[in-house]
């Protein structure tokens, strides 16, 4: 993740140089805007490895309670590189959005404990912790970039999970499309912090069934495996 976080810092140099650099759809005068960069939380700047490994004892594969508990403890550890990398992209004047689909309320409210423990860039006047359940924002992130992006001309989007970048509810040969489709922005714009442990890649490969079992996805990805 160092690495990667490195490499974003040369990207994010030659953005504030470029003024129609954009790493999001955005039209008009965008290159009068003041930069900004989009960023997940959960795995791209927080480290929840300690909560799995709750998971893994008690033998459960999700607890939405327990995820509550965890995020009020405020304990998740920075990822390597990533806070370094925002203290300095606040420093060259760019504004940190964190988009993340921690719930709006408690969950909120800790994670913004969690952030502010380790120091990571803040602003006071407007609301840069953006969760799911505020402003009636479901899951999908794409309504709070476009959000960001009104106000603000995005430089770069970083996440572990194909819905920080584009809607992620689509099949799994869709999802192979539209990574070629966007090529050009991995390591580029959008910079992808590896996640084998869970995500919206879980999903597809269950086809979005909920009612599956856990038996049966596990099967899913064994034959997933074997294509």
């Amino acid at each position: 993740t160092q690495t990667i976080y490195r490499g974003a810092r040369t990207q994010l140099d030659r953005s504030l140089k470029d003024r129609k650099w954009s790493a999001f759809p955005q039209s008009g005068r965008y290159h009068k805007l003041p930069p900004a960069i989009i960023a997940d939380i959960d795995e791209t700047l927080l480290d929840n490895s300690a909560f799995q490994a709750r998971m893994v004892a008690r033998d459960i594969n999700w607890d939405a309670a327990a995820w509550t508990e965890w995020c009020k403890e405020a304990k998740a550890e920075p990822i390597p590189g990533a806070l370094e990398f925002l203290k300095y992209a606040a420093s060259r004047g760019v504004t940190v959005f964190y988009v993340t689909n921690r719930k709006h309320g408690e969950e909120e409210d800790a994670t913004r404990r969690n952030l502010a423990k380790f120091g990571f860039p803040w602003r006071d006047d407007i609301d840069v912790l953006l969760t799911a359940g505020e402003n009636n924002w479901t899951s999908d992130k794409q309504p709070r970039r476009e959000f960001v992006a009104r106000s603000f001309r995005v430089l770069l989007l970083f996440g572990d999970d194909f819905n920080d970048f584009i809607p992620a509810h689509v099949s799994l040969d869709q999802r192979a499309a539209l990574e070629k489709q966007h090529a050009a922005h991995w390591g580029t714009k959008w910079f992808l912090i590896p996640n084998p442990t869970y995500g919206s890649w879980e999903a597809a490969l269950a086809g979005f069934d909920r009612s599956l079992s856990r038996e049966r996805v596990v099967e899913r990805k064994y034959e997933s495996l074997r294509k």
